[in-house]
């Protein structure tokens, strides 16, 4: 992607972009405490689009699945979707941002703006020694200030990042558990103590700067001022930061007017334009409803859930094909269910008809004949009828063991069914109607909608 054009890298960041087309669009976690975003990792790429001048559309994603790569921060340039890469998928949730935010601002010094262009050899080698400084002692501080102290967590970086996820409480805790386990070898002042070496060194530096320089190499910016302004800026007004390292940055006078000089810069006090709002020729973000792209964009949404719609019911359609041609699912057990049913009922008739012909005397006398005669009566063979062997069907005429015709065909009638339905050929019919219904189903749906910002091999 080319630089920008002169328009739109004069443009003061934050302001209407009216008169230039937005260049890209941020996803970033939300603002809090006074900042621009609770992340460090998005207030590290917001500042370098704002003091490379680069027109910027913001989105704010209240869980990271709604950013398209599923992780703030992210940027998309129209040509390109950048976001963390492949190798920090493994890595907790505040490490990933981090990881995230050093990609995409390698990606925009090599094809937007490069901030560094300017410095001579000896300030790039002390800009790579600073940076892996801040990300080595300065980043772990605060990653541990606000995510393994108990306290910190609870009261302020839980209620931040759980806001939109689902299952906040066990998604941030797993997230915790494995940040501990990735500081367990180390202790809490070890780390705090490392941090406090890395502003001291920060300071000892700019303290020996030229006067009068705006920025870490002078009048011009470059991305260890980004990198700088988020975690000092996050140090300074997070509420999650470590009360040690908080009183180090307010004793530390240098530091403080840095951020400020860097603050008014960027001009981070103003709010970066929204996606709905920006000229996104590229976007389905904030088209407004004439312009020569909306109806194409319409066009392509409805046809896409239009054609959703029918894979989703060829989807549906194929699995309750195979459950119903198969066989494998639906298993009917009528006999035995129905002769249960026939005899448990059968001490039931035996009463109402005694109470029918006597009323409750008779019934009264059954029983005491009952119990006189020491025999076992019908009434008592039927409640036993559970505990004994199931009935068998036999070839013989009248199968049942009870000679009950009526279970007989029903038992007879269910084998059969069974076992066409798990014969070698049923079961071969089965699958190749299933796979037939499938592609007509297919067919009738059509292809996935084309779009030009797709590399998949089937757009």
């Amino acid at each position: 992607m080319a630089e920008p054009s002169a328009a739109a890298a004069g443009q003061a960041p934050g302001t209407s972009q009216s008169a230039a087309a937005t260049a890209v669009v941020l996803y970033k976690a939300p603002p809090a405490w006074s900042l621009p975003s609770f992340s460090v990792g998005c207030l590290q790429v917001e500042a370098y689009l704002r003091l490379a001048k680069v027109a910027f559309a913001v989105q704010e994603c209240v869980a990271p699945s709604a950013s398209p790569t599923g992780q703030v921060p992210a940027l998309d340039t129209s040509a390109d979707l950048v976001g963390a890469d492949a190798a920090a998928a493994h890595l907790p949730l505040p490490l990933a941002e981090l990881a995230a935010a050093r990609t995409m601002i390698d990606y925009l010094k090599h094809k937007v703006v490069n901030l560094d262009r300017g410095l001579s050899t000896a300030q790039r080698a002390e800009a790579a020694a600073f940076t892996a400084l801040v990300e080595a002692r300065l980043q772990p501080a605060l990653v541990y200030s606000s995510w393994c102290e108990g306290e910190a967590y609870a009261a302020h970086t839980r209620p931040a990042y759980g806001a939109g996820i689902p299952f906040s409480f066990f998604v941030l805790r797993s997230q915790r558990r494995a940040l501990l386990q990735r500081f367990a070898a180390t202790t809490a002042s070890q780390v705090y103590a490392g941090a406090t070496e890395a502003l001291d060194a920060l300071a000892q530096r700019l303290g020996a700067a030229a006067p009068g320089g705006q920025f870490f190499f002078g009048s011009q910016p470059s991305t260890l001022d980004a990198l700088l302004f988020g975690c000092l800026s996050f140090l300074r007004s997070s509420p999650a930061v470590h009360p040690q390292l908080a009183a180090k940055l307010q004793s530390t006078p240098v530091l403080g007017a840095y951020v400020d000089r860097l603050a008014a810069a960027a001009d981070v006090s103003t709010p970066a334009v929204s996606a709905a709002d920006a000229e996104l020729d590229w976007s389905a973000w904030g088209a407004s409803a004439e312009d020569k792209y909306s109806k194409a964009r319409s066009e392509k949404e409805s046809d896409l859930q239009r054609k959703g719609r029918r894979w989703l019911l060829c989807a549906a359609a194929a699995i309750a094909a195979y459950i119903v041609a198969s066989g494998q699912y639906i298993q009917l057990d009528l006999g035995l269910h129905d002769m249960r049913q026939y005899t448990n009922a059968r001490p039931a008739r035996l009463r109402v008809q005694a109470v029918q012909q006597g009323g409750d005397d008779l019934s009264r006398k059954f029983a005491e004949a009952a119990r006189k005669m020491n025999v076992k009566l019908p009434e008592v063979e039927a409640q036993n009828v559970a505990t004994q062997a199931p009935p068998r069907f036999t070839q013989s005429r009248g199968g049942w063991n009870d000679g009950s015709s009526a279970a007989d065909k029903v038992r007879r009638q269910e084998q059969q069914l069974l076992s066409a339905w798990t014969s070698e050929r049923g079961m071969q019919l089965a699958a190749g109607s299933t796979i037939v219904l499938v592609l007509l189903l297919l067919f009738a749906a059509g292809g996935p909608p084309s779009d030009a910002r797709c590399t998949l091999p089937w757009c």
